[in-house]
């Protein structure tokens, strides 16, 4: 596992790897974080959006992807997932 707890959303860098941990489970995921706009809202494309993610990563069947970094720290932190560096 990972030596360092992510305890902040500013922590998240962007295409680092990450170990996501809930009770027993642990996986390691890819942060990724789309912040520029390409287009126009309602002309973007799924890759273009404004978006903060661990790809391949579902709570339940919920996938770790919110509108930005914080949203998407706080609800994993209310879902009692822990992030640790790789």
């Amino acid at each position: 596992m990972g030596t360092r707890q992510i305890t902040s959303a500013d922590q998240l860098v962007s295409g680092k790897e990450y170990v996501l941990v809930k009770g027993f489970r642990k996986t390691t995921a890819y942060f990724d974080e789309v912040v520029s706009e390409k287009a126009k809202p309602g002309e973007w494309t799924p890759q273009e959006a404004p978006h903060a993610a661990f790809p391949g990563v579902l709570l339940g069947c919920e996938p770790a992807f919110k509108e930005d970094r914080q949203k998407l720290f706080d609800w994993l932190h209310w879902h009692k997932v822990k992030i640790y560096e790789l």
